[in-house]
């Protein structure tokens, strides 16, 4: 993931870094699959309400994508495709347009390919894919023009709708913290005296994901799943906050020792499991 999040990074500084960044085809085709996960798959599948799980986590697998990729078709096959309106074309054209992939990049028809899915009658998943992704487009602006209220403006209603519809991607989080750090305060004072509270509310939110397996109500000890987070117990050691494993008892935590001890400030003498 660190290097998913890399190569988006690299992405999103193009303009501002100019040709430096390269445009070989192997990089170009690394931010194309980069790009899927900075903005389709969520940072924490915790975070997802329940009832909206299974856009995210389909029979195929756990952690596996709704939106498929059209592979190596051709680009004057997907094109016709997305001009039919066939959704995961659009998604896939819009993204390849994003990054340049067998396609002159343009950034301005790729928004313009997603903007029929935010406004249209299509599932919460499909719809929280294209703001999304869209969002990630307008970050990609603000390299290239003056900060603007207005794009900011729509990059956030882009960032909530991806949200309200059950993405809790890292582009459309990224989307809200960009806007709060650079925005003027005299412009938008009420907006930025909620930058303490959302910072809050996200920590909330990684804490009650849980510890380093990234699954609060899953035992690190034996993987049993919890309904209630109540009913594990954190690690009462002096590992930090927010890596601090769930058990279901002593027993697990002693049979995780061996995994969770490197997570420890500073290890109890003669390394045995805390009491």
């Amino acid at each position: 993931m660190a290097d998913d999040i890399l190569y988006a990074g690299c992405w999103l500084s193009h303009n501002r870094h100019g040709e430096s960044i390269g445009t070989s085809p192997g990089l170009i085709e690394s931010q194309y699959m980069s790009l899927q996960m900075f903005c389709f798959y969520p940072m924490c599948t915790e975070m997802i309400p329940d009832e909206r799980q299974t856009a995210f986590r389909p029979p195929a697998g756990a952690g596996s994508m709704h939106f498929k990729p059209s592979g190596r078709e051709s680009i004057t096959t997907l094109r016709l495709r997305a001009y039919r309106n066939e959704v995961d074309a659009k998604l896939d054209y819009a993204l390849r347009l994003a990054a340049g992939l067998d396609v002159k990049q343009d950034i301005q028809a790729a928004l313009k390919q997603l903007a029929p899915i935010t406004n249209g009658q299509y599932p919460d998943a499909v719809r929280s894919f294209a703001a999304s992704l869209a969002c990630a487009c307008l970050q990609y602006n603000f390299e290239m023009s003056d900060w603007t209220l207005k794009m900011h403006t729509l990059c956030l209603e882009m960032a909530n709708e991806s949200l309200e519809r059950g993405l809790f991607s890292f582009s459309a989080f990224l989307s809200v913290a960009y806007f709060l750090q650079s925005a003027p305060r005299r412009e938008i004072r009420a907006i930025t005296a909620l930058y303490p509270r959302l910072i809050a509310t996200y920590l909330e939110a990684i804490k009650e994901a849980g510890s380093r397996h990234g699954l609060g109500r899953q035992c690190a000890g034996c993987g049993r799943r919890s309904k209630h987070r109540s009913e594990l117990k954190a690690c009462t050691g002096p590992c930090k906050e927010l890596k601090k494993p769930m058990y279901c008892g002593r027993e697990c935590q002693k049979s995780d020792w061996k995994n969770h001890r490197r997570w420890y400030v500073a290890q109890p003498a003669g390394n045995g499991v805390p009491l």
